[in-house]
């Protein structure tokens, strides 16, 4: 705004509005400024005190879950080795993924144990699964032909 758009303003304001009422009507506006900051202080103390979300843990393999957000794995399904066994839905993991529990492993062609290599505790591949190397096979196992065979 220049100058001379400014001093025609005022000019206007204060043409229109007489000391008493302009005196008043700046009271009203610092009273609703201050209700409108007291307003906002208080939207801003309650936003810091949100009540806090319960803790969710991801569940590991082989547990019972309903949907892939339930596991840490982000797998949830029935297709492990052992699936008829465990019954329902499990968190699962891959090929080569530490695992706990024979219903944690992702696959038909895969169990929970040492592999080839030493590997404790993985999904490796059982006899006659196919692999790329032997380390991929689980213990006892070496991989021949691209497919796990006995040792």
């Amino acid at each position: 705004m220049d100058d001379g758009s400014f001093d025609r303003w005022t000019r206007l304001l204060g043409a229109r509005l007489s000391r008493r009422r302009a005196g008043i009507s700046a009271g009203r506006i610092g009273a609703l400024a201050a209700l409108g900051l007291a307003e906002s202080v208080e939207a801003k103390n309650k936003k810091g005190k949100k009540k806090k979300k319960k803790s969710s843990r991801c569940r590991s393999d082989g547990v019972p879950c309903r949907d892939d957000g339930d596991c840490c794995s982000n797998f949830c399904g029935t297709s492990g080795n052992f699936s008829a066994a465990c019954g329902g839905d499990r968190c699962l993991v891959i090929q080569d993924a530490p695992c706990t529990s024979e219903c944690g492993c992702a696959s038909t062609q895969l169990a929970c144990g040492p592999s080839a290599c030493g590997t404790e505790s993985v999904c490796c591949a059982i006899e006659g699964a196919f692999c790329t190397t032997t380390c991929r096979c689980c213990a006892g196992l070496k991989c021949e032909g691209a497919e796990c065979v006995p040792a």
